[in-house]
């Protein structure tokens, strides 16, 4: 009789503290979900603190430069807008040429006084694991083109060609970050005469910065897995020219989810210790507030190395997932001007700390039902955003951002 009653007892207890836990991660998710809506609407309300962008050289030899290198990457479509052509050629189609900053034609004047091909496109890359598809449809695709007149190694990352399915598919489930290069396998497959030394490199940076072991360091799985599918194709390209041009800076980019993507690897870059000028344009954010830490940290041990998150204020992609699970990395410099052309004094340098912070971070096992619970709310809260708000869902701003970035498909 005493065993059944503690028995009885035990079954309350454990039932009144399972359903107080669900009640409380309820609580937590409701919580979550009003910050969320908080946090965007005074984001949209708001406008950020900074300066003025006067730095004219970065904005033209980088910035600009870049936003044109990613406006060239959507010409890689069906139509073979880009390809592998004999002598690493740089050709895209001429509807391009009236609304990009690029004339592939262009050639300069070597330190030895000849007359040289500015370009080459030496590598076009496609996600192995899943041909021709980020996430849902589009994307996944990308370049490395070496431009001889700046001395750099440049790694283009296309996004997704259809806006709309930014609001359709809300897939921001977060998976364990860790380091593709984290393995005998990927190491079996690299040719690289200083091998040994990326080795050391990513041991040094794995043991120091103890955040790759750490089960908040997650990033979106979905850009995570096709930056792994293409990660091997990327760094292979990348050794064989820094074998042969060891001066040349490195730069990453991309332009919607390829941001996402040049994000990914810029950090697998920055750990095997090679430094590099991330840029992206319109992205949204990839990493957990911890791994965020991580990148930030790596950049800012190297000098030669820098991180700039270039963004319209009006567009929503850079703010669509939620703050609570993604931190954005890099300088923000955004601008408020609607339509091209873009110049250097339209933009702002801001403060990183005020749109982007959160009272919580969850762990993994917190995580699969609180992104679901978040999905679903967040494309309720869009509808309804529409309504009060239609201009911050018009495509226009994600698309026209120093250049028109889908021109070569829209054209």
């Amino acid at each position: 009789m005493i065993l059944s009653i503690v028995a009885v007892l035990v079954y309350i207890i454990s039932y009144t503290s399972a359903a107080a836990e669900s009640e409380s991660l309820a609580n937590n998710r409701r919580s979550l979900y009003r910050e969320y809506k908080n946090q965007l609407d005074a984001s949209l309300e708001k406008l950020p603190s900074g300066s003025t962008l006067d730095d004219e050289e970065l904005y033209n030899d980088y910035i600009k430069q870049l936003a044109g290198y990613c406006q060239v990457s959507y010409c890689l479509n069906d139509e073979g807008g880009l390809a592998e052509l004999k002598d690493n050629e740089f050709v895209f189609p001429d509807k391009l040429v009236p609304y990009t900053p690029i004339n592939y034609k262009e050639k300069y004047l070597d330190s030895s006084g000849h007359t040289n091909i500015r370009y080459n496109l030496t590598k076009l890359f496609d996600n192995v694991e899943e041909p021709g598809r980020i996430i849902t449809h589009g994307g996944g695709e990308g370049y490395m083109l070496l431009d001889h007149k700046l001395r750099t190694i440049n790694i283009v990352f296309r996004g997704t060609r259809e806006f709309s399915q930014w609001y359709t598919n809300l897939h921001f489930k977060p998976g364990r970050y860790r380091p593709v290069m984290n393995s005998s396998e990927y190491w079996d497959q690299i040719n690289y005469v200083h091998k040994n030394v990326l080795q050391e490199n990513m041991a040094q940076n794995m043991e120091h910065h103890n955040y790759f072991d750490c089960s908040l360091s997650y990033a979106h799985a979905g850009f995570t897995y096709v930056a792994r599918g293409m990660a091997l194709q990327v760094h292979n390209e990348l050794f064989k020219w820094l074998q042969e041009f060891p001066d040349y800076k490195v730069l990453v980019t991309g332009h919607s989810m390829g941001g996402a993507l040049a994000q990914l690897t810029s950090l697998d870059l920055h750990i095997l210790g090679i430094d590099n000028l991330m840029v992206s344009f319109n992205a949204p954010s990839v990493f957990s507030h911890t791994l965020a830490a991580a990148y930030n940290n790596l950049v800012d041990q190297s000098s030669n190395s820098a991180a700039l998150r270039v963004y319209h204020f009006y567009d929503l992609v850079p703010r669509i997932l939620p703050y609570s699970l993604y931190r954005h990395v890099g300088v923000p410099i955004v601008t408020f001007k609607r339509e091209l052309p873009h110049a250097h004094t339209d933009f702002r340098v801001t403060s990183n700390s005020r749109l982007h912070g959160s009272s919580h971070e969850f762990e993994p096992a917190d995580i699969d039902e609180t992104t679901s619970f978040l999905a679903q709310g967040i494309k309720d809260y869009l509808k309804e955003l529409w309504r009060r708000r239609p201009e911050i869902l018009d495509p226009f701003y994600h698309r026209h951002l120093v250049v028109f970035f889908s021109a070569c498909n829209d054209c």
